[in-house]
């Protein structure tokens, strides 16, 4: 997972499985334990995002969408972005990735995301 707030006070996320179940399926280095994994929480924490611009791009075939569309579930406002029929492969990163730098360009330029 990456929080990562900007100077705007928008933030960029990109949402780890919960649990160590889902670490040890294929996630890799998520997390370093069931400490670090209950420290760093983002679903138990989404409420804290209510008012920011947040986006969330996952392929439906993504290892991690299940965890991603609950945490977009458990924000107070629909986040940005979406999902989309792909996995998690360097194609669908670069389909998304011009959308994500418009919306982090537009937190860096106005103080919040279009």
């Amino acid at each position: 997972m990456s929080d990562i707030p900007d100077r705007s006070g928008a933030r960029t996320i990109r949402p780890a499985p919960n649990g160590l179940d889902a670490h040890d399926a294929g996630v890799g280095d998520a997390f370093d334990s069931a400490a670090d994994c209950a420290a760093h929480d983002v679903d138990a924490a989404a409420g804290r995002l209510g008012g920011l611009p947040v986006r969330v791009d996952c392929g439906r075939q993504d290892p991690v969408y299940e965890a991603d569309k609950a945490f977009a579930e458990a924000l107070p406002q629909k986040p940005q972005g979406g999902f989309e029929p792909s996995g998690h492969s360097d194609a669908s990163g670069r389909r998304v990735a011009p959308p994500e730098m418009d919306f982090v360009a537009a937190a860096l330029s106005r103080g919040g995301a279009p």
